[in-house]
């Protein structure tokens, strides 16, 4: 069942039993249904959102992180520490430094810091 069927048959039971009750009732005979109405409503928001674990991973992208470097006698490279793209390669024999560290990496998006 489906959260929004599931909010349909709450709202229709909330009427019939208001019906077969009749005046009688002081307004507070449902409340606890209609919290859970509200509470498959937030639900719903939260779920169009994305998932706690896709919101994580969202803000963990978007936190700076130092490129890991990769040394060797004759070159450098700075890469991604999440995907490890090399973003950076500074050569150590007359080579100029090849590509550069960009605010975001271009394959997976993290966020990075220039320290070079």
């Amino acid at each position: 069942m489906k959260p929004e069927e599931a909010i349909l048959m709450m709202r229709n039971r909330i009427d019939t039993a208001s019906e077969i009750a009749g005046k009688g009732t002081d307004g507070k005979a449902f409340e606890d249904m209609e919290m859970a109405i509200t509470a498959l409503k937030e639900i719903q928001q939260y779920r169009e959102i994305g998932t706690v674990e896709e919101c994580r991973e969202a803000v963990e992208k978007q936190t700076q992180k130092k490129c890991a470097i990769d040394s060797c006698p004759d070159h450098t490279h700075y890469k991604c520490p999440s995907c490890g793209q090399i973003e950076l390669s500074i050569y150590k024999h007359g080579f100029p430094r090849l590509g550069r560290i960009t605010k975001y990496c271009e394959n997976c998006g993290q966020a990075l810091i220039d320290e070079n």
